[in-house]
């Protein structure tokens, strides 16, 4: 792994305190929102972006709690077609426009700029298109969709746009996982063996509707018709940390999966193991579950050298005995978990390193759908390519269909080629 990131880290590493700073841009990270420092330095010109947001379930009222907390964010929209599930997103915008009809907030939003996408999955490409026809900078969650066409149309679609298109990968937009992969492709963690993943969960899935009519389709996530279950909707996330991190080439995966926790008459599985081979021999081991809470989420990538740990807001790097020493390490704050001594990783270690602040606390101050959300509203606010774009969260869309065809299957699903995103229509 003689890439250009490992030399220049193994160059910098005798250089102290500068090493802690392993990718530009994170040496002034305090943690504040960078679309609101964009829109402070602009001159003329709206300091906010004009937000609409489709879908008001769960992952939707989270995005309007996040855009409460974002300066750079005016709400002006919201959009659902489940009254009910509308209404709790009025009482967190209340000063927004709110309509069951898409068209309606598409025409009615006076100044709308922007869009995030928080329906189900089965239904981002037919809400993306008019919303990219109106113009619109769009927001589409991960995964993209729950078949291959349509991930595919996304991709294209995308590609062929002029406005800001950026995938929900939360990963890439997170400042603390940037640093995971810095300290991931350098010595610091060697030549990578294996990675694993667990996301535990104690929640059923299954919501109950007022109206029976709602019923089904506020459930669509246990409809195996159109639902990825939980290699799409919580392992998808993690596959593109994977994917990004390591640069590793997934080639085939294994599932196995059941449903031990809710035996409700589901026929999607609420607890599922997974196995991800890659091209030279290492594998990923992923497991998730509804039935249990214990640990949370997290992913760990081995190497030869050290282990990296990323959870959501806190993330260490636990080295090997004989390990070389990294220059870093004399400033890095050490925490022990049982009988496994951990350096804390910190997005902004630089700074706090120069004011005496390194052990004052470990975690990020927001959730990483917040930095998400934040990098879309700079990038809008900037005329920038957003941290993730659909072409870049494609291949993980891709695996984690495959991964549930594997699951519905008990067996395996090759990935040769499947992987690689299509061309956009401008280059074919």
């Amino acid at each position: 792994m003689d890439d250009p990131s490992r030399r220049d880290f193994l160059a910098r590493a005798g250089g102290g305190l500068a090493a802690l700073a392993l990718t530009p841009g994170l040496v002034a990270f305090t943690g504040r929102s960078r679309a609101a420092a964009h829109a402070a330095r602009r001159s003329g010109g709206s300091g906010t972006v004009r937000v609409g947001v489709v879908g008001t379930g769960a992952r939707g009222r989270e995005a309007l709690e996040a855009f409460a907390e974002l300066p750079a964010a005016e709400v002006v929209a919201i959009c659902d077609e489940d009254p009910g599930r509308l209404k709790g997103g009025k009482r967190r915008a209340p000063d927004a426009l709110a309509t069951t009809d898409l068209a309606e907030m598409l025409e009615a939003a006076a100044g709308l700029e922007a869009v995030v996408l928080c329906t189900p999955t089965h239904r981002h490409l037919e809400v993306l298109q008019p919303v990219l026809a109106a113009g619109l900078h769009v927001y589409c969650e991960t995964p993209l969709a729950h078949r291959r066409e349509d991930a595919e149309a996304i991709v294209r679609l995308a590609a062929d746009s002029e406005r800001v298109v950026a995938a929900g990968s939360t990963a890439r937009a997170n400042p603390l996982y940037t640093r995971t992969r810095g300290v991931t492709r350098t010595e610091a963690t060697g030549r990578l063996l294996a990675a694993e993943v667990h996301a535990h969960r104690r929640t059923s899935w299954r919501q109950a509707a007022p109206d029976p009519a709602w019923e089904a389709k506020r459930n669509w996530r246990l409809d195996p018709e159109v639902s990825l279950g939980l290699p799409g909707e919580v392992l998808a996330h993690w596959f593109d940390y994977l994917l990004w991190t390591t640069g590793l080439e997934p080639v085939s995966v294994h599932g196995h999966g059941a449903v031990l926790a809710w035996r409700d008459g589901r026929e999607v599985a609420d607890t599922v193991q997974l196995l991800v081979a890659c091209a030279g021999g290492p594998a990923w081991n992923c497991e998730a579950t509804l039935g249990n809470s214990f640990g949370d989420e997290e992913a760990r990538v081995h190497g030869t050298n050290g282990t990296v740990r990323a959870a959501e807001s806190h993330a260490w790097l636990y080295k090997e005995s004989d390990a070389p020493t990294q220059g870093w390490e004399v400033y890095a704050t050490r925490e022990t978990h049982f009988r496994d001594e951990g350096l804390v990783l910190l997005a902004n270690a630089t700074k706090l390193a120069a004011q005496e602040k390194l052990a004052a606390g470990a975690g990020q101050p927001h959730s990483p759908f917040w930095y998400a959300l934040d990098d879309f509203l700079a990038a809008c606010l900037e005329g920038r390519k957003p941290a993730c774009t659909p072409r870049e969260a494609f291949p993980a869309t891709i695996l984690a269909q495959r991964a549930a065809d594997a699951l519905r299957s008990e067996g395996g699903a090759g990935l040769d080629g499947l992987l690689a995103p299509p061309a956009s229509d401008a280059a074919r």
